[in-house]
């Protein structure tokens, strides 16, 4: 079993990971203080299990650390429902807030932490047989966020060079803005992304509230409802790893499908079925509605209009019950309406 270890970076990543803990919990019949379900069969579910989760005897543990320079959304992982899911020393945090400052971020306080970070990642990486790669959910335009996830790679790519790395960001809202330096940041950061992540998915938030707006009629939404739509993407993306039914789909097999050129590395993520309680009883989930559903502009998670430009690669996971006949067919009529538009070559 390949290994995969998950780096929480920042307010907004540490926020939904505990979304993805949560959701992946669920999914592998694990109980909040990390023992298994009485009726969950060991035998089924211990190889799928060990990509995320680590078996310490009486119970799992997640691969993963929680960094933050301040304490307010770590202090709530520390006393909530899922506190003894957690190994303590993974989750780290400093003592003062990085002000928003991409360079405090790298330079200032992330130097005093950095060799504690790498420590406890050297730690989780010894009890891997073999590690595929990290996993690192941050947004570009907070100061740890952006600051100390540039450093943490920096040094990532020096002492796990030949180990994948995907993102999972944040990225600035065109026209949500809530820090003034957020252009500056993300600047900076992207640069980093560039050259040392193998593929970074991209999503906003301005997107992601109209998706809980207008598609799931919540009507008082909250990042609470945001983070569990993105855990739901970051499932999808990661079940082909951590589930061992159908296709075992390594990350670097991922890359080779989605990346056309190593620079070019910041797909645009599309979920379906996104359908309101009210409307999901309702609604019959064919293979090509839900494929025709992941190119329409609402169920975009990020904000752009594809029709001005053309696709260079698409990498669609289905899953579930999804007939290979029925698969075929849908792409084979996607190209011949020509409603999407591939690059010429």
């Amino acid at each position: 079993m390949k290994e995969i270890i998950c780096l929480h970076v920042g307010q907004a990543g540490c926020q939904i990971g505990h979304a993805c803990w949560e959701l992946f919990c669920l999914e592998h019949s694990i109980q909040p203080d990390g023992s298994l379900l009485s009726n969950t069969c060991l035998n089924e579910y211990d190889q799928s299990l060990l990509t995320f989760f680590e078996d310490i005897g009486h119970k799992y543990t997640p691969r993963m650390l929680y960094i933050d320079f301040e304490t307010t959304v770590l202090d709530e992982v520390r006393s909530g429902s899922y506190r003894q899911l957690f190994h303590p020393d993974r989750i780290i945090t400093g003592k003062e807030d990085a002000a928003s400052n991409y360079a405090r971020g790298y330079f200032t306080l992330g130097q005093k932490l950095i060799d504690h970070v790498l420590e406890q990642i050297r730690r989780i990486t010894n009890q891997c047989h073999s590690l595929q790669g990290f996993l690192i959910f941050h947004s570009f335009g907070g100061s740890t966020g952006s600051g100390f996830t540039s450093l943490l790679m920096e040094h990532l790519n020096i002492n796990y060079s030949k180990k994948t790395c995907f993102e999972f960001v944040i990225f600035p809202s065109p026209k949500l803005s809530t820090i003034i330096t957020e252009p500056y940041n993300t600047v900076l950061n992207t640069h980093i992304s560039l050259e040392y992540a193998d593929c970074v998915f991209i999503v906003d938030n301005e997107a992601l509230w109209d998706i809980c707006t207008y598609s799931l009629n919540i009507q008082k939404g909250n990042f609470v409802h945001i983070n569990r739509l993105l855990a739901q993407v970051i499932s999808n993306i990661t079940a082909n790893s951590r589930f061992k039914e159908g296709n075992i789909i390594s990350l670097n097999e991922f890359l080779t499908n989605l990346v056309p050129f190593p620079r070019i590395h910041f797909p645009l993520v599309s979920y379906a079925p996104i359908q309101s309680i009210d409307k999901a009883y309702h609604e019959q989930n064919t293979t090509q509605s839900l494929t025709q559903e992941l190119f329409h502009r609402n169920n975009q998670m990020i904000k752009v209009e594809p029709s001005n430009g053309k696709y260079m690669s698409v990498a669609i996971i289905y899953r579930g019950l999804a007939v290979p006949i029925n698969v075929n067919r849908t792409i084979n009529k996607l190209k011949n309406e020509r409603k999407i538009s591939f690059v010429d070559w």
